[in-house]
């Protein structure tokens, strides 16, 4: 399985949003709850500028369910359990799927992060609260 990319431009509201501060401890958590923000807005966005360097293996999300998110993420999104077989093919386009919903999350977030005074924990807890306006409201900025 390949690794998993993110886009250079998203550093700096990833390493606001984990450490001692921060709302996540790990990198990892931040890109599965911008995948899970791509998919409830239904929307992907390509990678234009991957950051080889800062790539996760997929050892990385082993200790978590992240799989089963995936498998859950293709089945809704091909209609069909071909993404279910181990082969490599179907394997990385899950990947390439995850990376850009997560892309478009991480999108989203970093705009939101800029746009507010808020703290993060504020933002993020409005957002949650505010799920069902927060994904119907379309933006043609993501």
């Amino acid at each position: 399985m390949k690794r998993i990319n993110r886009e250079k431009c998203h550093e700096m509201v990833i390493q606001q949003l984990r450490g001692h501060h921060g709302i996540f401890k790990d990198i990892w958590q931040i890109l599965l709850f911008s995948a899970a923000l791509g998919i409830a807005k239904n929307k992907k966005r390509q990678l234009d500028n991957p950051d080889p360097g800062k790539a996760l293996m997929e050892s990385v999300f082993s200790a978590t369910n992240w799989k089963g998110f995936i498998y859950l993420m293709s089945l809704v999104e091909t209609g069909n359990s071909d993404c279910l077989r181990a082969k490599e093919e179907e394997q990385n386009e899950m990947i390439k799927n995850f990376e850009e919903y997560a892309n478009s999350g991480l999108h989203y977030l970093n705009r939101r992060i800029s746009d507010t005074n808020n703290d993060d924990l504020d933002l993020f807890i409005e957002m949650l609260m505010n799920v069902d306006a927060t994904i119907n409201v379309e933006d043609e900025q993501i």
